[in-house]
């Protein structure tokens, strides 16, 4: 299944729970499908499938669907994961993947151009995302500058907490999840209406073994951006030299 039609399942799927209508089913099959095609490694992890699988298995009900995914996320440790991400702009990217929970995340982009239907390089080009607890940084190598932005400005955060929590109506974010039995997806959104996090997560696992396949994220002013996973690996050490931004105001010569 190509790219192209990747993002047209995701775009329907974005699409159904913004109107509130069920998702169609050639997205789940997509979903599906793609999930066949993933290469996951749990490096002993196993117990992760069993429990969440057994859940889902016997229910429907929203609650636990969720708590199935709150618990999934609790159990990781570290994932790895080669990422394709495309804007609602036409703009297409891809790169690799690190995640050290809880707060640590890193995407490091391609050199390849951005360009729809441009084909990776597999070479670490000049963008790097990196989060923390605190902050989100944002490293430009070619300019040797690291710009910074508060983390709590995203609806991600709730995925890097200690105890990750996917339902907050406190902090006014409405959850709903759809499961499909058939084709072994789950579908969860998170919608925040204010705030500097405002905006909606939908999240895409696979059913069995539980694995996030993806997430889509809009924005409060409407921007959208979906990425998707592969060559999944759960549980791998990494350094944790991964997650510190470069210092470009040390003099190199000392």
């Amino acid at each position: 299944m190509g790219l192209s039609r990747l993002r047209t399942m995701l775009a329907n799927a974005i699409s159904s729970c913004r109107e509130n209508k069920p998702v169609p089913n050639s997205a789940m099959l997509f979903f599906r499908r793609l999930a066949i095609k993933l290469v996951v490694i749990f490096f002993g992890l196993g117990i992760f499938a069993v429990p969440v699988s057994q859940v889902l298995a016997q229910t429907d009900n929203q609650a636990q669907l969720i708590a199935a995914a709150e618990a999934w996320l609790n159990n990781v440790t570290t994932l790895t994961a080669d990422f394709t991400q495309r804007t609602d702009k036409g703009d297409q990217s891809q790169g690799r993947f690190y995640l050290q929970r809880p707060y640590r995340t890193r995407f490091a982009y391609d050199a390849a151009d951005n360009a729809p239907g441009n084909t990776p390089s597999n070479t670490q080009g000049d963008l790097i995302l990196i989060t923390t607890e605190t902050w989100l940084h944002v490293e430009d190598s070619k300019r040797q500058e690291v710009t910074s932005y508060p983390v709590g400005q995203t609806l991600l955060k709730h995925l890097l907490q200690p105890n990750p929590r996917l339902t907050a109506a406190d902090e006014g974010i409405i959850t709903t999840a759809t499961r499909d039995p058939d084709n072994g997806v789950v579908l969860i959104r998170l919608t925040k209406a204010t705030g500097d996090d405002a905006g909606m997560l939908l999240l895409a696992f696979q059913e069995n073994p539980f694995v996030l396949l993806g997430w889509t994220i809009t924005d409060a002013i409407g921007t959208t951006t979906q990425i998707v996973f592969s060559n999944i690996k759960l549980g791998e050490a990494l350094s944790p030299r991964l997650f510190i931004p470069s210092d470009y105001t040390q003099d190199p010569q000392k």
